[in-house]
């Protein structure tokens, strides 16, 4: 069996974001003009106008509420928890950590209207204990700081890794290698880049962001899609039910999933059982 995405792509390419900051706004317009998704990782305490350093001593400054709205409120993007406060739980109690979790949640969707399932740890450091809070707190995923410079689809959501920071300086020939390598293998390729938006301010030139754009752009073995979007598609095509034979295919989710088989390629749409052989 072989995991197909939707258009039947065989690759998946998604970004995500760190921080409330007004540089967001460029982002999301890059978005716009070349078609791609983001998740937006961003912390419910901090949508109040005024300058403060980056944790890469970068300045930057916050949007408003009303601002934040105007931004994220569109189809290229994902509305994620980064934490209330932006605080690193690692070493902290875990009453701590769940309050700040679910404030930032709270908030979140509150503003948005919207679920808020995804979580992107800050500072890049959690626990088996945090992972366990965001779990209990309703969230599905949380992307870690650590990169796998690879391809992979992830093993465990709550460990989810990125490929590579858009401001490494090799993302651009990653992302040349990601679009020039087909897909033969039955799980997938994913491509995941982060960054701050900020960090293009002065050391990674917007120029150098809209070319990786432009790279990976209008690929149409490609899918373009949030995380929370992946997570749900991957989840999906996993809770597929198959007869012994492998000939027929039930669809328990509200998710068509696309797959290729013995027979050739399929949708098995939501809810449905699809035959195979016929």
């Amino acid at each position: 069996m072989k995991m197909y995405f939707p258009g039947f792509a065989t690759k998946i390419f998604t970004m995500s974001f760190d921080d409330d900051c007004d540089t967001n706004g460029r982002m999301v317009e890059l978005l716009k003009k070349y078609k791609l998704k983001a998740t937006f990782n961003l912390n419910g305490n901090r949508f109040e106008k005024g300058e403060r350093n980056g944790e890469l001593g970068v300045a930057k400054f916050n949007n408003t509420e009303e601002e934040a709205l105007e931004m994220f409120n569109n189809e290229y993007c994902e509305v994620a928890s980064h934490g209330f406060n932006h605080e690193c739980h690692s070493k902290d109690p875990i009453s701590k950590a769940m309050i700040d979790i679910i404030k930032d949640r709270l908030k979140l969707e509150e503003m948005f209207g919207t679920f808020v399932r995804g979580h992107a740890v800050p500072f890049g450091k959690y626990t088996q204990a945090t992972n366990d809070v965001l779990k209990n707190a309703g969230f599905v995923y949380n992307r870690t700081g650590y990169l796998s410079y690879n391809f992979d689809m992830p093993t465990n959501w709550f460990e989810w890794q990125a490929t590579c920071s858009i401001v490494d300086s090799q993302s651009r020939d990653i992302a040349r290698q990601f679009v020039a390598e087909p897909n033969p293998y039955s799980d997938g390729k994913l491509f995941y880049a982060m960054a701050h938006t900020y960090e293009f301010v002065s050391y990674f030139p917007w120029e150098n962001v809209e070319e990786f754009c432009e790279i990976i752009a209008f690929k149409d073995d490609i899918w373009y899609a949030t995380n929370i979007e992946i997570y749900d598609y991957v989840n999906a095509y996993r809770s597929l039910v198959f007869t012994a034979d492998a000939r027929k295919a039930y669809n328990p989710t509200q998710i068509d999933v696309l797959i290729g088989t013995d027979y050739g390629k399929f949708t098995v749409p939501a809810g449905k059982t699809v035959d195979f052989a016929k």
